[in-house]
């Protein structure tokens, strides 16, 4: 019964990762969630970025993104990204 158990968890675990490493390409639209400590004088919690620029390095990938009023300079993995597109449908 355990075994049982623990290979339904470990499938489920599987697809979960998968489900939740979806690799973005240049141009896709993503939102960026942003802390409550810089919403100082804005009112959207999620910023609308396009990516713009994508490096993969020691089995990491990184991305660049822009917004309306510029790029950031920080970079981003798939996991700080929300999928604003498929929010919408």
């Amino acid at each position: 019964m355990k075994a049982a158990f623990y290979s339904k968890l470990d499938a489920y675990l599987n697809e979960l990762d998968t489900k939740r490493q979806r690799t973005y390409v240049i141009r896709d639209i993503v939102g960026l969630k942003m802390s409550d400590v810089y919403r100082t004088n804005t009112s959207s919690t999620i910023f609308p970025c396009k990516i713009i620029e994508k490096n993969s390095q020691n089995n990491e990938t990184l991305y660049v993104v822009a917004t309306q009023n510029g790029i950031i300079k920080e970079r981003f993995d798939q996991m700080a990204f929300l999928d604003i597109l498929q929010q919408q449908i």
